[in-house]
């Protein structure tokens, strides 16, 4: 990190400046979005023995300037986040597998109740076939209202995020 920079300095200047001490990997200066114009700092990576130099010098010239190696605290954080990432896609995966699980005991537990209501409507002088169509238009039915309830719920949410006086994070 390189701080209190000129707002004129690019990224070409501030590499021309760390190349003295060692090889610069990369060198950004951090520009705003909407008008482009420099905020002021930047970034600076160099060779692991590059960065050493740099802070040899500097401590030398300002001692009482306290300096941070960002590369093994930026490693660490990214070590932290694919294996929170990793967590996330496991716990989805699990509760995906748990869903399923769930809707094949909630099949298996009606299936007798199921063959019951086919006896009756057979004994009743249905075919098979109508029985089969009987029954897809009950599971279409219950389908159809879980989606008509996902959807209302889910826009009742997005409605009430949207109202939100706390802004949303992107």
């Amino acid at each position: 990190y390189v701080g209190n920079l000129a707002f004129a300095t690019t990224s070409d200047d501030l590499r021309s400046a760390f190349s003295a001490y060692g090889t610069v990997s990369s060198a950004t200066v951090i520009t705003d979005r909407e008008t482009g114009r420099s905020r002021g700092f930047g970034f600076v990576e160099m060779s692991d023995g590059g960065e050493q130099a740099i802070q040899d010098r500097l401590a030398e010239r300002f001692p009482n300037v306290t300096m941070v190696r960002i590369r093994e605290i930026l490693e660490k954080v990214a070590t932290v986040l694919h294996r929170v990432g990793a967590a996330v896609r496991f716990l989805g995966a699990f509760t995906v597998a748990t869903g399923i699980l769930i809707l094949a005991g909630a099949v298996s537990a009606t299936s007798a109740r199921r063959g019951r209501e086919a006896a009756l409507l057979k004994t009743l002088g249905m075919t098979r076939l109508q029985v089969a169509l009987a029954l897809a238009a009950e599971q279409a039915a219950v389908g159809l209202v879980a989606a008509i309830v996902g959807c209302a719920c889910g826009s009742a949410i997005a409605w009430a995020r949207r109202a939100s006086p706390v802004p949303a994070r992107s």
